[in-house]
């Protein structure tokens, strides 16, 4: 792991590099604890690029990236001016959700081919607030139950909140307003209330071929 440089007011980092801002000082304990779980996220996502800086010697870049807390994990992509994510605190389980979808993202890809791509990365796909282990609304934690009551355990998720951008953008063009939203096979096929007309049809388990 790097530590990175301010300088002109800019962060000189390489175009399109996928970078982890990792926001620290030498006196918080928590900083200590998650240097091992970067440790292992370097080994984990080669294709990230892990830096430390230190939060009270680089006062100008904490402030610019609003940095309250540390440790603080940003990911941002060289040449861009706003953040892919970020994760306040020592979250392990977040930084390792956050360092998936990082990696898996494709430089310069525009955000129509971000939300097709996504929609596709797996047969059953959800767009969630949160995550199935720690849902962030009520209708995301009863979609999950729902679906771990009809024995559909295999599925794909994106946390909505981590994504303004798509978050926005997935409405308009699903033309469905609200999540959780539901695909299968690249299609929509609705929201929470949706699958649960679908289990009282029985048509949910067909979701298992």
């Amino acid at each position: 792991m790097k530590s990175i440089e301010f300088l002109n007011d800019f962060i000189d980092l390489p175009a399109n590099s996928k970078n982890v801002l990792f926001f620290r000082t030498e006196w918080a304990r928590k900083c200590e604890a998650m240097q091992s779980v970067v440790e292992e996220m370097e080994k984990m996502f080669p294709s990230l690029l892990f830096h430390a800086v230190d939060a009270e010697k680089l006062p100008e870049l904490s402030s610019q990236f609003a940095v309250k807390v540390v440790p603080c994990f940003v990911a941002l992509t060289g040449g861009d001016k706003e953040p892919f994510a970020r994760v306040d605190g020592a979250k392990p389980a977040e930084l390792l959700e956050l360092c998936k979808r990082f990696a898996s993202t494709t430089p310069g890809e525009d955000l129509d081919a971000k939300c097709a791509r996504l929609i596709n990365s797996n047969t059953l796909m959800l767009f969630i607030k949160g995550t199935p282990e720690a849902p962030r609304c009520g209708f995301t934690g009863q979609l999950i139950r729902l679906l771990a009551e009809a024995g559909l355990t295999s599925f794909g998720y994106y946390n909505i909140l981590e994504d303004e951008a798509v978050r926005q953008r997935l409405k308009e063009l699903s033309q469905w307003p609200t999540y959780p939203q539901i695909y299968w096979k690249g299609e929509l096929i609705g929201g929470l209330d949706i699958l649960k007309e679908m289990k009282e049809s029985g048509e949910l388990a067909k979701l298992r071929e």
